[in-house]
């Protein structure tokens, strides 16, 4: 329904610019294709992006590292660790249940990390990320979050069992850091 209202409220191309900056920090070429929406959306809205990030890799003195812990896939996580750190009080309403999905393939760059799978489950969300190195020197992983639940109490997010759902999150993250070495472009050749 949010995307319904923006659409209306900004403008369709407006919302998908600001859909691609949610992707990727410097994103070029982003493509959405999705169905326009309505006052009423249906149960299951499809959303694909494709695009080129421009700054996925931060240079960490001569290495080049790829790491999606700072973006928002994250943020959830580390509002809800705040949550339970400053004792705040209220429910937490996270909106409609919805199922996001993203699939990142890295290129132009050699990644000698073995295959990750993390695989989480709860009364709230359920999550599965799996990653790893494909044929033609490329690293795949996707990502799965599955959103069960509009509102959480507090004695919820303060129980222990929500605890351990945001820590395995967090480790599921911090697995997926990734050093590259970049390829290099042979010069071409004068005749």
């Amino acid at each position: 329904m949010q995307l319904s209202k923006d659409d209306q409220h900004y403008g369709k191309f407006s919302v998908d610019k600001e859909l691609c900056s949610q992707f990727a920090k410097e994103s070029q070429d982003c493509e959405i294709k999705r169905a326009e929406t309505a006052f009423v959306m249906p149960e299951h809205y499809k959303m694909t992006a494709t695009l080129t990030d421009l700054a996925a890799l931060q240079k960490v003195s001569d290495q080049y590292i790829y790491h999606r812990s700072s973006d928002k896939l994250t943020a959830i996580w580390k509002m809800f660790s705040a949550y339970r750190r400053e004792g705040n009080l209220a429910d937490v309403f996270i909106g409609d249940p919805q199922t996001i999905l993203l699939e990142t393939t890295l290129r132009g760059g050699n990644i000698s990390k073995q295959p990750l799978h993390c695989e989480i489950r709860s009364p709230w969300f359920d999550i599965d990320m799996k990653s790893e190195p494909s044929k033609d020197d490329s690293y795949h992983y996707s990502y799965k979050k599955v959103e069960k639940v509009r509102w959480l109490t507090h004695d919820e997010i303060n129980s222990g069992e929500f605890k351990e759902l945001i820590d395995k999150s967090v480790d599921c993250f911090e697995k997926l850091r990734l050093n590259v070495q970049l390829t290099k472009k042979e010069p071409a050749k004068k005749a």
